[in-house]
């Protein structure tokens, strides 16, 4: 069995949920689920990310079984042993399926690198750590959302 996922992973996961949901809340432009939701990128892969956003405009992807081709935002939170997973592997696979920006959160360096798709392939637009002060998290796809790491990354 795979070990669940550490209290550090879900708080992070937790507060990053309840600051798009909230931002969603005032500017309701999409949805925000978080695993374990089914995200089915083709006949054969189907994938879970930690959270993941859709924007209004494909709403028609979402179904009660998962979301059916690709959100418009992905985030994967980084746990011991998954690195190469979700900085080589993923990148790859979400890349070829057209998902357009994707973050990686690192508990570890209390940093956020934040990816956008570019052809076939992501390339960092920004590595944004907790210790550089008053630094904001913001998303193409949620034009207007702003995260504090300080305040995300704080007593975890």
């Amino acid at each position: 069995m795979t070990p669940a996922p550490t209290v550090t992973h879900q708080t992070l996961l937790g507060r990053l949920f309840a600051a798009i949901f909230n931002f969603l809340a005032t500017s309701p432009i999409g949805t925000v689920l978080f695993a374990p939701t089914d995200v089915v990128l083709s006949e054969i892969t189907v994938v879970q990310p930690d959270l993941l956003f859709v924007a209004r405009e494909h709403h028609d992807r979402i179904a009660e079984d998962g979301v059916h081709g690709p959100p418009d935002l992905v985030i994967e939170i980084l746990s011991i042993g998954s690195r190469h997973r979700d900085e080589v592997i993923k990148p790859r696979l979400y890349a070829q399926h057209g998902i357009p920006e994707y973050w990686i959160v690192d508990p570890f360096c209390e940093a956020v690198s934040v990816y956008l798709l570019e052809g076939d392939r992501y390339r960092k637009v920004a590595e944004i750590s907790a210790a550089d002060g008053d630094l904001l998290l913001t998303s193409s796809p949620l034009p207007g959302l702003s995260i504090d790491l300080a305040g995300l990354f704080g007593h975890v």
